[in-house]
């Protein structure tokens, strides 16, 4: 399926789309979603979410690559892929969120409380740019300038 314009105006609260090549959520814009997996489907574009009373949100292995259209959400669930977003992971760490993790499925899952998935996500780089720098890394980087 990849037209979900039949969806406009119903009364879900839950819509789960995985694996769908659907690309265009604009018919979801006001329904009472409060959960939504679009996990690896087609969609880039989250904006229809925007003001919407969604609370758990999976956009895992999407193209989506701008978060901000989530501002002002209260997600309480988020998942995820990190390495695609360009834009918007402040507004991701802004939330309330009670877990985050990139993936969510029959198979198991990696969700985490925000504070240990962004130390697990982000704890590796700055370990190792801590040790870059204590190793002189700043100097190397003024002596090939």
């Amino acid at each position: 399926m990849s037209d979900i314009s039949g969806l406009r105006k119903s009364p879900l609260s839950m819509v789960w789309l995985n694996g769908c090549p659907v690309s265009n959520i604009a018919p979801l814009k006001g329904l009472p979603l409060k959960s939504l997996t679009l996990h690896l489907t087609r969609v880039v574009d989250l904006s229809p979410l925007s003001g919407s009373s969604l609370e758990r949100l999976h956009i895992g292995e999407t193209p989506v690559e701008d978060l901000t259209p989530l501002l002002g959400l209260h997600l309480t669930r988020l998942v995820f892929t990190p390495d695609r977003i360009k834009k918007g992971l402040e507004v991701v760490k802004a939330m309330p969120l009670g877990e985050i993790g990139t993936k969510f499925a029959e198979e198991g899952n990696d969700l985490k409380p925000p504070a240990a998935f962004w130390a697990t996500r982000y704890g590796s780089l700055r370990a190792n740019l801590e040790t870059w720098f204590n190793e002189g890394g700043s100097s190397r980087v003024d002596r090939l300038a």
